[in-house]
């Protein structure tokens, strides 16, 4: 069994409120009896693209399981890649990154778009990501990909309006190519589960914030997220092909 923690939206901002946060997230992780074999940072890592920002995080998670990471929105990809620094998929010629481990392939999207909240994968990395899924010598067996942008509605029409724009084409490509297991997204704050192309879809909760869906807002009230709720992760837990997903809420 390989398990994978799935952790989005960590949003740090130098603030002890949000480092308190995720290091609840990576308490938690260290309490385990058996520990991760992966942690997932699957977008909008920190909240201005601040290097230090981006060590304070990996100095948090740091002895808990390799550190995967991929940037969101508010992300800064160089700043983020050089405070990983020797950690598994450097950097190739393209934003995307394709790496194994412990028999296990993730690919790993950069779907932002510069100066914009939503996100697209562009003509470019979409045949990069039809490649990648076609090698028959990158461990193809199973396959995690994982990017910010969720490629699903989930009901909320803001969140909706700022998705992956390109999810039809995006879907294609998945339909091709079976060893995907599951696509983890963050960007929506919110555990949730979809499928695209018949692959499961699955959103990591919010550990800065969680979505307010429109009927569960007070009336008058129109925030889209709400920091009452504690932070939360997803746990999934990959056994062959089979992936079964564990949220947790960290009160």
């Amino acid at each position: 069994m390989f398990v994978i923690a799935h952790v989005s939206d960590p949003h740090v901002d130098g603030s002890a409120e949000r480092a308190d946060r995720v290091g609840r997230v990576a308490r938690y992780l260290r309490g385990l009896s058996r520990p991760v074999d992966a942690v997932l940072l699957c977008g909008d890592i920190v909240d201005s693209g601040v290097r230090e920002d981006y060590e304070e995080v990996l100095a948090l998670f740091a002895g808990t399981a390799p550190v995967l990471a991929l940037p969101g929105n508010h992300d800064a990809p160089s700043a983020l890649f050089a405070a990983l620094g020797d950690q598994p998929g450097p950097l190739s010629d393209s934003p995307h990154r394709c790496l194994v481990l412990g028999g296990i392939r993730f690919v790993l999207l950069d779907t932002t778009v510069p100066g914009q909240v939503g996100g697209a994968l562009g003509a470019e990395g979409l045949s990069w990501l039809d490649r990648t899924l076609a090698d028959p010598e990158a461990g193809a067996a199973r396959t995690i990909v994982a990017m910010h942008h969720p490629p699903v509605p989930v009901g909320h029409p803001f969140v909706d309006g700022v998705a992956l724009a390109d999810s039809a084409p995006f879907a294609e490509v998945l339909s091709r190519h079976p060893a995907v297991v599951a696509v983890l997204v963050g960007h929506a704050h919110t555990a949730g589960a979809s499928s695209v192309a018949g692959v499961p879809v699955l959103l990591g909760p919010g550990v800065a914030s969680t979505l307010v869906l429109p009927f569960e807002s007070r009336p008058g009230d129109h925030a889209v997220v709400t920091s009452e709720a504690p932070p939360a992760l997803a746990l999934h837990l990959l056994t062959g092909r089979h992936l079964t997903t564990h949220f947790r809420v960290l009160g």
